[in-house]
């Protein structure tokens, strides 16, 4: 506890002397001369520090038969600092950021919201996320070093409560109406993971030591032409001997009428390695309010030329690298097995004064193709939270999440998964 106290002391000063660095900074009786504040004020101007604290609670089960057993069993926490610069002159800058992460509590492993060490936990950790170089030329925006994706064309980024992390460079240019974005990686690290030597696994499954892809690149446009939103990408990966992948995004959306909207989305990996030729996903999204009150309908299908389940990113590894599908329910299972089509509906409700509650249900059908387990599987979930709606912590939340997942499968035995998790997230702008 005293520990605990004297780093919440400790990063309480930092934070202070970065509230009042503006205002020195800004002081032109510098003993350094009044051009060398002017210089750094331009980093200053434009500039952003902020934060976010994060507790989550949970208890995720499983029962195959003989009973409940924890898979994970955790409070833990995670504190992130993320702070991004105006440009000098115009067109240099730069981005930095990080997270300190602990446990109250684990009976279990890896929470994926702790740094981990494989699939076992590390003691409390502080971890750098993001550390780039940008430059401007008229719209355009480059960004060099340890950082995040644009989420334009096929690399989205791996979240926890923090993202992933790539090393590499990103360009996003405005062309009129759209927008390209492009990004180049040769190594990333999910948020749990402090390096790329726990993304590639040995038969065993535990961390080899090698990255999971050797480079990893995404070219990709959105916009728009009318009232119609268009989200283009292609993504291609070398991942060593000789191997590579080829991924394809494609989504479009429509508004129907004043309340309501339909979107199609696209996600597709060509690869021998992982599909003998083609895995996808496709989803339909139907969205409508009635005032207060939101109704999601999302139908998926995936599909693959092995029957191997899919996932839509471009290198298959876990926590490797993603994509940047759009659909998901938050409902345990990935719904992405070979010839599983699977539809999902849920209501929205937000009370007006920060209260909200929803509630969901999904239905799957599985293909029998020798390779699934399961026939089939559902699941239930539930939403109750709170978030602030004025005040210098806007937008903190306290939510309690809660989902039931069956399978019917296919020799005849038990598969119930529950889950319960607890958050509170606080997020603060320091400027």
């Amino acid at each position: 506890m005293d520990k605990m106290f004297k780093r919440t002391l400790l990063g309480a000063a930092v934070a202070a002397a970065m509230i009042a660095a503006p205002a020195a900074m800004a002081n032109t009786e510098s003993a350094v001369g009044g051009e060398y504040v002017e210089k750094l004020n331009e980093f200053i101007e434009g500039s952003s520090l902020s934060s976010i604290v994060i507790t989550d609670t949970r208890y995720r089960s499983k029962d195959t038969g003989s009973g409940y057993t924890a898979g994970q069993d955790y409070t833990d926490y995670n504190v992130g600092l993320n702070f991004s610069s105006g440009f000098h002159n115009g067109w240099l800058g730069f981005d930095a950021g990080g997270y300190f992460s602990g446990s109250v509590y684990n009976n279990t492993g890896c929470s994926e919201i702790t740094l981990c060490d494989g699939w076992d936990r590390s003691s409390d950790s502080l971890k750098l996320t993001t550390a780039a170089l940008k430059f401007k030329g008229g719209e355009t925006e480059t960004k060099i070093g340890f950082l995040q994706s644009h989420g334009i064309g096929t690399v989205g980024n791996v979240w926890s409560f923090v993202p992933g992390t790539y090393r590499g460079a990103t360009v996003v240019a405005p062309i009129g109406s759209w927008t390209l974005g492009y990004i180049f990686t040769d190594d990333h690290s999910a948020p749990w993971w402090e390096n790329t030597n726990q993304s590639s696994f040995d038969d065993e499954g535990k961390p080899n030591g090698e990255n999971a892809f050797n480079s990893l690149q995404s070219l990709g446009v959105n916009g728009s032409i009318g009232d119609v939103a268009l989200n283009l990408g292609v993504g291609y990966a070398r991942i060593g001997h000789g191997e590579d992948n080829t991924s394809y995004k494609f989504m479009i959306k429509a508004p129907l009428f004043e309340t309501a909207s339909l979107a199609f989305d696209f996600y597709g990996v060509s690869s021998d390695v992982d599909y003998d030729g083609l895995g996808y996903m496709a989803g339909l999204s139907y969205a409508q309010s009635f005032d207060a009150l939101t109704w999601n309908s999302e139908v998926r299908y995936a599909d693959s030329d092995n029957n191997a389940a899919v996932t839509p990113r471009t290198v298959r590894n876990y926590g490797s690298n993603n994509g940047t599908f759009s659909q998901y329910w938050n409902a345990l299972s990935d719904w992405d097995q070979s010839g599983q089509l699977s539809w999902y509906n849920k209501l929205s409700y937000s009370f007006g004064d920060g209260w909200f509650v929803a509630g969901g249900v999904a239905l799957s059908t599985v293909d029998d193709n020798n390779v699934n387990t399961y026939d089939s599987e559902y699941a239930v979930n539930a939403d109750i939270g709170y978030s602030l709606q004025s005040g210098s912590l806007k937008g903190s939340t306290i939510k309690l999440h809660l989902t039931q997942l069956t399978r019917d499968m296919n020799d005849g035995s038990e598969f119930d998964w529950q889950d319960i998790r607890f958050q509170v997230i606080i997020p603060y702008n320091f400027f």
